[in-house]
């Protein structure tokens, strides 16, 4: 049976004691970061309780777990984040709150009446010959659009006079 030469300390540290016959035995010391052993099955916390440096046990833990130091930084963030969050929702919820005084004001805005855009001459008014006074023509010409959702077909000049005619 090969003797343990993995020990630790009162402190939580790793030490390896090497002891070959016929070789010198050393002492490898394992304060260092960059010396520290593998440990498979996790060190200090997966389970057992957790040392500061004196090893003293660490009783209060919560943020201050190793690799948690920018836990501030991250709180300062995460409180930046929700801020702006806020500030737009606020921003939104003034600019449909606006929006929709703007439109109740529209709605309940006095109309003109139809008679005062007769009278004003806006509408109502067909066009007039300057000589004869007789109304002229009020056609408005189709659209490609509409000529196409009708289904028009233009008809030859002799063909409506032919048409006119059998009538």
């Amino acid at each position: 049976r090969m003797p343990i030469t993995l020990s630790r300390d009162d402190y939580g540290e790793s030490n390896i004691k090497e002891d070959i016959p016929g070789k010198a035995t050393f002492d490898l010391d394992f304060t260092n970061e960059e010396n520290k052993p593998y440990y498979p099955w996790g060190g200090q916390g997966g389970g057992a309780p957790i040392r500061n440096r004196d090893g003293n046990v660490v009783t209060q833990i919560f943020g201050k777990l190793e690799g948690r130091e920018s836990m501030d930084g991250e709180l300062r963030r995460n409180r930046r984040r929700q801020e702006v969050f806020y500030n737009e929702l606020k921003e939104c919820e003034r600019q449909q709150r606006e929006k929709k005084e703007e439109l109740d004001r529209y709605m309940k805005a006095p109309q003109a009446e139809l008679a005062e855009l007769l009278i004003a001459g806006r509408v109502g008014k067909p066009k007039r010959d300057d000589i004869t006074g007789e109304v002229g023509q009020q056609h408005l010409s189709n659209s490609d659009v509409s000529k196409w959702k009708m289904n028009y077909q233009p008809v030859s000049v002799s063909e409506k006079k032919r048409y006119h005619d059998e009538l």
